[in-house]
């Protein structure tokens, strides 16, 4: 979300939409996120943002463009995760019963730095020779299958790979869901990652697990996370059943 912003929506041409947002910080120094100091401050305020979008609807096609930029609290593009430019790609095939969807992203925080995150030049954490990354590469692709007009399943490959040594991580996902009535349903999701030698990406929410390095016990920010060793994999898997209570 952002703050101070000013939005465009075109209305549809073609099939085709466009929009932009240009957003201020509500910083008194402008470009610049809340005030911070210190290691371990990512994530903690967010300066000037903006982005475009083009869209595009028609048949069994759907088509997305995205560039954004958001500045973290310095004004600098300090944290490939938070604070960072992006230029992402993607689209929808439908071809009911089954959708497939592909996507690529890629971000870039030139002024990312060990100095800047770890109050020094070495990266204490991380293993011998990796620093903070200052690119990363995603791409993803996924199958839905409604099966029933009740059952649902989803098969889903997400690639991501980050330079300065970060390594690369694979995630596979299968997940499915049944419905017993319009607002009631079984669901369940099995995810597996795969990680390179100096990658240790989990299968956690980037909340409890704060974006930053690939580490553990992190001493700049403070936290420990549930990720695994650095080459390891994580495999996890949940079930689950959904009945709004009676006042929703």
């Amino acid at each position: 979300t952002t703050s101070n912003a000013l939005k465009y929506s075109s209305p549809k041409f073609g099939g085709f939409s466009i929009a932009a947002e240009y957003a201020l910080t509500n910083n008194t120094s402008w470009n610049s996120g809340n005030p911070g100091s210190g290691p371990g401050t990512y994530g903690q305020g967010q300066g000037r943002a903006n982005g475009v979008r083009v869209q595009y609807s028609g048949g069994v096609v759907e088509a997305l463009a995205i560039y954004d930029e958001v500045r973290g609290i310095n004004g600098k593009f300090d944290n490939v995760y938070t604070a960072s430019r992006s230029i992402l790609g993607g689209g929808v095939l439908s071809f009911d019963p089954i959708k497939v969807y592909f996507g690529y992203q890629h971000l870039s925080a030139p002024d990312a730095s060990n100095q800047g995150y770890f109050g020094t030049d070495t990266a204490p954490t991380l293993p011998a020779g990796v620093g903070l990354p200052t690119t990363i590469n995603q791409e993803w692709i996924g199958v839905a299958w409604q099966a029933t007009p009740a059952a649902s399943l989803r098969a889903a490959c997400y690639h991501a790979n980050a330079n300065n040594g970060n390594g690369n991580a694979t995630l596979y996902t299968l997940s499915g869901q049944y419905n017993l009535s319009k607002r009631t349903y079984f669901y369940s999701e099995l995810g597996y990652v795969h990680n390179s030698s100096t990658s240790n990406v989990g299968l956690n929410d980037g909340a409890s697990d704060p974006y930053g390095p690939n580490a553990n016990n992190d001493p700049s920010s403070g936290n420990t996370n549930s990720s695994p060793n650095y080459g390891h994999s994580q495999l996890g898997v949940y079930a689950g059943y959904f009945c709004p209570s009676p006042e929703n």
